[in-house]
């Protein structure tokens, strides 16, 4: 059974947050700092878009698992170095991490963005065993936007394009944006410009073409009423179609410090990813 369509709901998290500035600066200076300190094969282009770029941060061990992880911003703000951060723990634990970057509205429409991510993962695959990844083991994971993103990528089998089924091993979105109709009367449509029939187009609920094999939906336990919607959307969705998919709820965490505990060694959410890629 479908989650029903609901009213309109708060998707603002800058007023339900009204500290988010300070995890603003922390991503800010944690990222750069990683970015000075850890390897890192910087702005290597999977496309032609200025923004169709992507940073590799390499595990020691050879033939190690790759997380793609993309960022979010509602397709409009940030880009792949605001979340460098969130590579530390993984490449310690041994896990690549490609942090991908992509064109945004209103430049770019979200088929178009939507596009680009699959052009990402097509790439990852076909050039990380140049930097020590398995090509055959990649997870994905994004928060909010980026949410969306890596569902529409483990959703929709991307892979089988290039006759590659299966290419996604796993997919953990955060605080994820799954059914885009809800957004239209929000006030982020005035630069995605999406009418109805172009937000159920890129809804990754109502595209799917395929489950990856790990499915990990987290959201925190503090966030809006918008994003819990969407977060038991994808349960529904995955109950109803018998999708194995892990529920984390994030006791105590907003929109912003969810993302802190799915990168901090000592959280519960990064030990269930971890664990989730190590044997994948």
């Amino acid at each position: 059974m479908s989650e029903p369509l609901p009213g309109p709901l708060p998707y603002n998290n800058q007023v339900a947050v009204p500290e988010h500035y300070r995890h603003a600066e922390l991503w800010r200076d944690t990222s750069a700092f990683v970015r000075r300190h850890m390897a890192c094969a910087a702005d290597l282009a999977y496309g032609d878009h200025p923004r169709e770029r992507l940073d590799i941060f390499p595990a020691a061990v050879p033939g190690a698992p790759v997380l793609m992880f993309i960022h979010g911003g509602w397709f409009q703000f940030l880009d792949k170095s605001s979340l460098s951060f969130v590579a530390a723990p993984y490449v310690q634990a041994g896990i690549t991490v490609v942090a991908i970057g992509y064109p945004l509205a209103p430049e770019a429409g979200l088929p178009a963005i939507i596009e680009s991510a699959g052009r990402a993962l097509l790439w990852v695959h076909g050039h990380i065993g140049d930097h020590g990844g398995d090509p055959e083991r990649i997870f994905v994971a994004g928060h909010s936007a980026g949410g969306h993103l890596a569902l529409c990528l483990g959703l929709a089998d991307w892979g089988a394009r290039a006759e590659l089924p299966g290419l996604v091993k796993g997919c953990f979105p955060i605080s994820g944006l799954y059914d885009m109709r809800p957004v239209l009367d929000t006030i982020y449509n005035a630069k995605l410009g999406l009418d109805s029939e172009t937000a159920a187009a890129c809804s990754p609920l109502l595209q799917a073409e395929a489950a990856p094999a790990r499915l990990i939906a987290s959201i925190g336990g503090d966030e809006i009423a918008g994003f819990h919607w969407q977060h038991r959307a994808l349960l529904a969705y995955c109950t109803a179609r018998g999708i194995a998919v892990e529920d984390h709820i994030a006791p105590g965490r907003n929109h912003y410090s969810v993302v802190e505990e799915f990168c901090t060694a000592s959280g519960a959410l990064f030990g269930k990813v971890r664990a989730a890629i190590l044997a994948g």
